[in-house]
């Protein structure tokens, strides 16, 4: 469950980067450019986890007992895709009182979401762990 493993440290470098973005929501003047650079940062990361998740369920295919809690729990991107495109469509007018707008309501409803998924999926990855090691 080598896989597992890895899918735990993406989690742990996805928090870390959506803390700092929330700090970065949370500061009176934003830096657009540091901004963008993180939630860049997280949506490659996420693109990449997401990756990485098909390959687990490739790996657990054959056994329903690992398989079906992992399809069930899977971030549907559909959920924080509107988000996103409204987080970059901000930053990249630059208009200060867009971006501050977009931050304050799609920036935290992405986090929230994606922060709200991490939380779920470590709950099933924990599983998968126990199951592989008592099987």
């Amino acid at each position: 469950m080598y896989r597992v493993n890895y899918l735990k440290r993406e989690h742990e470098e996805i928090f870390r980067n959506l803390l700092e973005l929330e700090e970065m929501i949370n500061q009176e003047e934003h830096n657009h450019t540091e901004i963008y650079e993180i939630f860049q940062r997280i949506t490659k990361l996420l693109v990449q986890h997401e990756q990485n998740e098909i390959f687990l369920l490739n790996e657990v295919n054959n056994d329903y007992y690992l398989n079906a809690p992992i399809r069930n729990v899977l971030l549907d991107p559909r959920k924080i895709k509107g988000h996103m495109t409204v987080i970059n469509n901000a930053l990249a007018s630059k208009d200060p009182n867009f971006v501050r707008v977009s931050l304050d309501n799609d920036g935290r409803m992405f986090i929230s979401k994606v922060k709200e998924q991490i939380f779920r999926e470590e709950k099933v990855f924990d599983k998968l762990l126990f199951l592989h090691i008592v099987h």
